[in-house]
């Protein structure tokens, strides 16, 4: 048992590098991305789902919020968390950079369901307005 981390052994993130953000409700793959984000990691098969945080970039046309829930199946179909709301806080120097967090909190299961995919959870996404990209993190603890 690490102590560090309140019994987990393992913390850890997946990543999904940029998601194309308009108003419509979207699905994107959070898992390793060793491109793009070398220290990312797949979704342990049993894991505590911590926080989602979208620095999010190229903001256009009043975008000023994300909504999203996590679901287990690449069609969005199954949830694992409720829809959630993160206002997009914008950077000191500039109104199109910004960052959007928010906890979840959320004990995952992998369950072997035909729908689902080892090491890997989706996040369903869509803006208020407008449309940005975003870099999307699900921190993890296992």
């Amino acid at each position: 048992m690490n102590a560090r981390y309140g019994g987990f052994n393992h913390a850890g993130f997946s990543y999904k590098h940029q998601a194309a953000l308009t108003t419509t409700p979207q699905v994107f793959t959070l898992t390793q991305d060793s491109t793009n984000s070398p220290c990312s990691s797949a979704i342990p098969t049993f894991a505590e789902l911590k926080q989602v945080i979208a620095q999010v970039d190229t903001i256009a046309s009043g975008a000023s919020s994300v909504t999203y829930y996590i679901a287990a199946d690449a069609a969005g179909d199954i949830p694992l968390t409720t829809q959630g709301t993160m206002s997009i806080l914008t950077g000191k120097t500039t109104a199109t950079k910004g960052s959007a967090i928010d906890c979840v909190d959320v004990d995952y299961h992998y369950q072997r369901l035909t729908a689902e995919t080892l090491g890997t959870v989706y996040i369903v996404a869509w803006l208020n307005a407008g449309t940005a990209n975003a870099n999307i993190r699900l921190q993890w603890r296992a």
